[in-house]
């Protein structure tokens, strides 16, 4: 049933936008927020992304604060497990979403436009302490991959911005994350993959721009 239903949202997308009904979740925890809507949309590489629309700013706001919080948890579980062990060693901690980034559409008219925008982006390895020449090779040894790499990307999103709305696009990369001690330092690095994600809100026109 899983998988009828996946191969009927994949054909909906790829026809346009699929409106899904948001359906509340059993949890203990009646403070997590909601979008009034989801749809589905995508972009030119025809990666499939979600579509959260909210009506007022406020809701809105507190939903990507949650999101937000969600992911900083992520980060924070990575750099507080890397071992402070003398001995040199690099493992890998898991995929985390990371290096965002907001575009925004605003529609200042009285009917739905359909707005287009190309975003590029490029991510880097970093890390959060000095990473040697020294440590840069022996990561590569004990991981099979360089230190250094770079992505590029650019993609155009065609978004479809109703009436005195604006569209927020909030672009990240799926970034492979290593907990490394060397040398007497015990550190994260952040190496990037071939693989962006993006969350794409539609809000009211005053939501502000940061």
């Amino acid at each position: 049933m899983k998988r009828f239903f996946s191969l009927l949202l994949i054909s909906a997308v790829f026809f346009g936008l699929v409106s899904v009904p948001v359906f509340a979740e059993p949890s203990s925890n009646q403070s997590v927020i909601k979008p009034d809507k989801v749809e589905y949309t995508t972009d030119s590489a025809g990666n499939i992304y979600p579509v959260f629309y909210f009506s007022d700013n406020t809701k809105a706001l507190a939903f990507m604060k949650q999101r937000q919080q969600e992911r900083q948890q992520d980060l924070a579980f990575s750099s507080n497990s890397v071992n402070s062990a003398l001995a040199n060693s690099v493992s890998y901690f898991g995929n985390v979403e990371y290096d965002f980034t907001n575009t925004f559409m605003a529609n200042h008219t009285n009917a739905t436009q359909t707005m287009s925008t190309t975003i590029q982006r490029q991510h880097t390895t970093t890390a959060t302490a000095t990473a040697t020449a020294a440590f840069q090779k022996f990561f590569q040894l004990q991981i099979g991959v360089s230190y250094a790499y770079t992505y590029s990307y650019s993609h155009t999103f065609n978004l479809s911005v109703p009436a005195n709305k604006k569209g927020l696009i909030t672009t990240y990369n799926n970034t492979d994350v290593y907990n490394a001690a060397y040398s007497g330092v015990s550190f994260s690095v952040y190496r990037p993959t071939n693989i962006e994600g993006a969350d794409i809100y539609i809000v009211d026109i005053d939501f502000p721009e940061t």
